[in-house]
C-alpha cells in the first residue's frame, strides 16, 4: 500500500520505476502474473529509457507466458529484440518466443526462433535445449508430413552426440529418438 500511494502521489519521481518494479516482481513472485505483466508494461510505457526498462519488457513477457497469452508473449519478446538489440536477454527471449509459437501449433516458426539461438548464441546454455525443441517442433510436424520424422530422428541424434549434455536431456532425446524409430516402423 506504501509503494502504491508513492507511485500515485509521485508518478514523476525519479524512483517511480524502480518502485513499479518492485511491485511488479512482488506480483510475479507470488504468481499473480496478470498484474505482473501489467505494472512491468507500465515501466516500459512510461519510461522507455529506464535502466529497468528492459528487464522489465522480458518479464511482462514471461508473465505472458505464465498466463497461457502465448501471442502477447511473443509481442513482448519481438518488443524487447526491437527496442534493445543488443540486450543479453535475447538468447531467452527467443527460446520463450519458440515456446510460445509452439504453443499455438506453429512449429515452422518456432524452428526458426530456435535455430536462431543455435546460429547467434551456439554456446549459451540454451543451446542444446534450443534443438531438442527443434526436434520435437518437427516431430510435432511429422503428423502432416510423415518426412519429419526423419529430421527429428536426426535431431535428437545431433544432440545426442554433443560433448556437453545434461542426463535429463540425454534420455528424453533417447525417448524421442525411439519414438520417431517407431514412427517410421524401424523397430
Amino acid at each position: 500500500n506504501i509503494c502504491r500511494s508513492f507511485i500515485s502521489n509521485q508518478p514523476n519521481s525519479a524512483w517511480t520505476p524502480n518502485v513499479l518494479f518492485w511491485l511488479a516482481e512482488q506480483a510475479y513472485n507470488t504468481q499473480n502474473y496478470a498484474d505482473s505483466e501489467s505494472l512491468f508494461l507500465q515501466i516500459y510505457g512510461d519510461n522507455p529509457n529506464h535502466r529497468l526498462s528492459e528487464q522489465a519488457l522480458f518479464r511482462a513477457g514471461k508473465s505472458a507466458m505464465y498466463q497461457s497469452e502465448f501471442t502477447k508473449a511473443i509481442e513482448h519478446f519481438s518488443l524487447l529484440v526491437r527496442t534493445f538489440p543488443d540486450t543479453t536477454s535475447i538468447p531467452e527471449a527467443r527460446f520463450c518466443q519458440g515456446d510460445a509459437l509452439a504453443e499455438l501449433g506453429e512449429y515452422s516458426r518456432a524452428i526458426l526462433a530456435f535455430e536462431e539461438v543455435l546460429k547467434r548464441y551456439p554456446q549459451h546454455e540454451l543451446a542444446n535445449s534450443a534443438l531438442g525443441r527443434i526436434g520435437d517442433c518437427q516431430f510435432s510436424l511429422a503428423g502432416e508430413q510423415p518426412s519429419r520424422y526423419k529430421e527429428a530422428l536426426t535431431t535428437y541424434q545431433t544432440l545426442l552426440g554433443r560433448t556437453v549434455i545434461s542426463d535429463e536431456l540425454k534420455i528424453q532425446c533417447m525417448y524421442k529418438a525411439g519414438q520417431c524409430e517407431s514412427k517410421m516402423e524401424n523397430p
